[in-house]
């Protein structure tokens, strides 16, 4: 039996910081669905020692009861951390809801939201964060149960959208890179964008000669995924090559 962890309640800020008004990317294939949030589950209530199991839960909305979360587990002093990301769909201010019993902890982007680390009965809690849409935004949530029942669930609502548990289809266990790349590729093609005017490429690549451009052209534009072509513009040019800078995503 672990000795309960002392009374104490940690206050995150009251108002989030203000995000600038960003343009939403345009329409397209979403980025590939979430597998959940990677979960270390332990004997005791201090998150301390190697995890009795670590496994993806797909969503985090459990009320275990009297139970045990898993085998292994006791059903009373044990503790969960939740980490990974979470990727909005749109962009605004969004409440984050944890109801618990007993202690919940959560941070977005390293940021403590909610602070309610104490014994207690199921309660609720709120707190709200800027977030851009399709930008990856790291997620950790940690939790106790003391004795007794034990639940842990989270809610969000966003802008224009009501109070529900956070889907599985946002929430993802590694790193899901870049979604805005993701979310502008026709599926099975590279997204690129152009520099400037000078290459087009998306997929298979087409290229365009840039207007006026004679022998060894070199676009430069932001930095990123740089590639070398020979024979631009349908005329073999042996020896003399175009080099266009390109930006992935």
């Amino acid at each position: 039996m672990g000795k309960p962890p002392p009374v104490e309640e940690q206050k995150p800020p009251e108002k989030p910081a203000a995000v600038p008004p960003v343009e939403e990317p345009p329409a397209g294939p979403k980025p590939a669905r979430g597998d959940g949030l990677r979960g270390a589950y332990f004997a005791n209530m201090e998150l301390k020692g190697a995890p009795v199991a670590v496994r993806v839960d797909p969503m985090i909305g459990f009320d275990w009861g009297s139970g045990s979360p898993l085998p292994g587990l006791p059903r009373d002093y044990f503790s969960v951390r939740w980490t990974g990301w979470i990727v909005p769909p749109r962009t605004g201010t969004f409440t984050f809801f944890t109801k618990s019993d007993d202690g919940v902890r959560l941070w977005i982007n390293e940021k403590l939201l909610l602070g309610r680390w104490i014994r207690r009965g199921s309660a609720e809690d709120a707190a709200q964060v800027n977030l851009r849409a399709w930008a990856p935004a790291r997620i950790r949530m940690e939790y106790f149960d003391n004795a007794g029942v034990a639940n842990m669930t989270i809610f969000w609502s966003g802008p224009g959208g009501s109070k529900e548990i956070v889907p599985p289809g946002v929430l993802y266990s590694d790193d899901p890179g870049s979604m805005r790349a993701q979310r502008l590729a026709p599926p099975g093609t590279a997204a690129l964008e152009s520099a400037k005017d000078m290459v087009s490429i998306r997929g298979n690549a087409s290229l365009r000669r840039p207007r006026n451009a004679t022998g060894r052209q070199h676009a430069r534009g932001h930095a990123g995924l740089h590639i070398r072509v020979h024979g631009i513009g349908g005329r073999r040019t042996r020896g003399r090559s175009a080099c266009a800078g390109l930006k992935a995503g």
